[in-house]
């Protein structure tokens, strides 16, 4: 199979793929995987070259954060070369609306992974009576593992100056669709729960859930009670 090397300029976002390398633009030096992730949080320009064939390049379109660098390229945020603004490149790139379920899944999905791996960032999400509540025992435990993942998400959204220019989660907080599209995804409305039938079909069948979009996570067969 015919490799392929393609570089993406990405403002301050370091992407995942099968075969990355990341250069920082100011020294033209190679940023180790951590290095990435801080230039990632703290700002900063980068080149980030994806390396694979056709199919590792699809898989990394689907789950990289690339996708959502590229999708808001006409936002007014731009990164520095050596003191000097850095143009956008395509200024009337628009994103499909179709792009709004995989990007958002994509979210979900790793929060949840997260989570798993980790039940105790529900308490950075919690109130301290709603994660006392959860440490022991109950048939709400399941339901509260879900509103974790909400919450997280919701942060995830917040945190990112991309994504919460096409997402706002203030219905995780409150009645209504969890998650509303704004600027190209105005319109679209969402809600996060279990990959179950059941599940679905109860969220489809609320007051909103005409075109609903809905986004599911599966909560992990070992998950009982939070940690204390």
């Amino acid at each position: 199979m015919k490799r392929r090397t393609f570089a993406l300029m990405i403002l301050g976002v370091a992407a995942l793929g099968e075969s990355v390398f990341g250069v920082e633009l100011a020294t033209n030096e190679a940023l180790s995987g951590s290095a990435r992730v801080l230039r990632g949080v703290h700002g900063g320009s980068q080149i980030v070259i994806f390396v694979g064939g056709p199919q590792a390049l699809r898989n990394a379109r689907e789950r990289s954060a690339a996708l959502r660098a590229v999708a808001v390229g006409a936002v007014a945020e731009t990164a520095t070369l050596t003191g000097r603004a850095l143009p956008v490149l395509n200024p009337e790139f628009v994103p499909r609306p179709h792009l709004a379920q995989p990007l958002l899944q994509r979210i979900v999905t790793n929060e949840t992974a997260s989570l798993a791996a980790d039940f105790s960032r529900a308490k950075s999400v919690f109130r301290l009576r709603e994660h006392l509540a959860g440490t022991v025992p109950s048939r709400l435990n399941p339901a509260r593992f879900g509103q974790a993942v909400e919450r997280l998400v919701g942060l995830e959204i917040r945190g990112d100056p991309l994504l919460r220019r096409l997402f706002d989660p203030a219905g995780i907080s409150r009645r209504g669709p969890d998650i509303v599209g704004i600027g190209p995804f105005a319109g679209l409305t969402f809600d996060i729960t279990t990959s179950s039938s059941r599940a679905i079909a109860q969220h489809l069948a609320r007051p909103y859930g005409q075109n609903l979009i809905i986004i599911t996570y599966d909560r992990p067969t070992t998950f009982t009670v939070f940690p204390p």
